[in-house]
């Protein structure tokens, strides 16, 4: 897997945590002010920003600043994801043996039975075809 975290400064994202700044990028949060964020009490309004409309940047901060734990916490509590972001997190931070972890109320059949076969890797291999004469 690529390692996109080398495409961005993290030095300089680093010194900015340190800071002890509001790390992200501003323009996620433009309807609140910066100022009242609190990243622990506000930690899913945060986590469920970051992954929809975040930066890689935001996304650095966002592994820096909580664990897999903590951001897997927010997105089960979450009832505002797109499946677009479902799809990444369901990749990205959970292993394929886990069981889905979203709230229902987000998840469309079709939806659903994607994120069942990501979780299910014997499903996909007794699914998989290969096709256009591979």
């Amino acid at each position: 897997m690529f390692d996109y975290f080398k495409l961005i400064d993290t030095d300089q994202l680093n010194y900015k945590l340190g800071r002890g700044d509001f790390p992200f990028s501003q323009q996620l949060f433009w309807e609140s002010a910066i100022e009242n964020i609190d990243l622990q009490k506000h930690k899913r309004y945060i986590v469920e920003r970051v992954l929809t409309r975040g930066f890689t940047a935001d996304f650095y901060l966002l592994l820096k600043i909580y664990t897999t734990d903590e951001i897997k916490e927010a997105l089960c509590r979450s009832k505002s994801l797109d499946p677009k972001t479902i799809h990444f997190c369901s990749w990205f931070l959970i292993s394929p043996n886990k069981t889905c972890m979203f709230h229902p109320s987000i998840i469309n059949t079709p939806t659903y039975s994607t994120l069942k076969a990501i979780f299910s890797y014997e499903e996909i291999k007794q699914n998989f075809a290969l096709a256009g004469g591979t």
